[in-house]
């Protein structure tokens, strides 16, 4: 099997340029969330078909789901 971290790159360069360019548009009031989804969305196999989700994009995407449950539990108890 081939491994190769292509995939990995397009998706931390979405997820670096996203904000850099709301930065630009400082009375833009959309959420970069929203656009990192969106162009996740355009650039994935919805539309263009550039970035497809391979082994290490499937990893790191299972430990960013993860990682957003344990945050989500940490803050809800931080809360009491």
């Amino acid at each position: 099997m081939h491994v190769t971290l292509v995939n990995l790159l397009g998706v931390a360069t979405i997820a670096f340029f996203v904000p850099f360019v709301l930065g630009f548009f400082p009375r833009v009031r959309i959420p970069a969330v929203a656009l990192e989804l969106v162009a996740g969305i355009i650039v994935g196999h919805a539309l263009l078909g550039w970035i497809e989700a391979g082994p290490v994009v499937s990893v790191m995407a299972s430990i960013g789901v993860a990682f957003l449950l344990f945050l989500a539990g940490s803050s809800s108890t931080s809360a009491c």
